[in-house]
């Protein structure tokens, strides 16, 4: 059976990620999914102002992966609590929760004018299970 990997994050996966993936997971290019539209703008914008619950905003997540298969994998970033309540429920779902890892390099650049450029450069480890 052909393994998926559902993108539930907020950026598009770097070709070093799509490697790992493989790697990893044994999941192709093809297989690695895209939410719909709706469910992408609904995780990258979850208003602040919810008190306490946004369990009720996320409904619409948890129904879409109620339908997927169990072992199927999910990369999970994005908002703390949110992250937090959908790695228990797909876990419950019997799909697999996982995260990128990065190393962080920092480059710094003198200018002429006594000034100092800071960049951060992150780079793909690896992906690694919620626990």
């Amino acid at each position: 059976m052909n393994k998926k990997l559902y993108l539930l994050f907020n950026h598009a996966l770097t070709p070093e990620q799509i490697v790992n993936a493989e790697k990893s997971f044994g999941i192709k290019n093809r297989n690695i999914i895209k939410l719909p539209t709706n469910l992408i703008k609904l995780w990258q914008n979850i208003p602040p102002e919810i008190d306490l619950d946004i369990s009720q905003y996320l409904i619409p997540l948890v129904t879409y992966f109620a339908q997927k298969s169990k072992g199927d994998y999910v990369l999970v970033q994005g908002d703390f609590g949110a992250v937090y309540y959908m790695v228990n429920i797909l876990k419950q779902m019997g799909l697999v929760p996982v995260y990128a890892t990065t190393e962080r390099n920092i480059i710094e650049e003198k200018l002429s004018d006594n000034k100092m450029i800071t960049k951060r450069v992150f780079k793909h480890v690896c992906f690694r299970r919620y626990i």
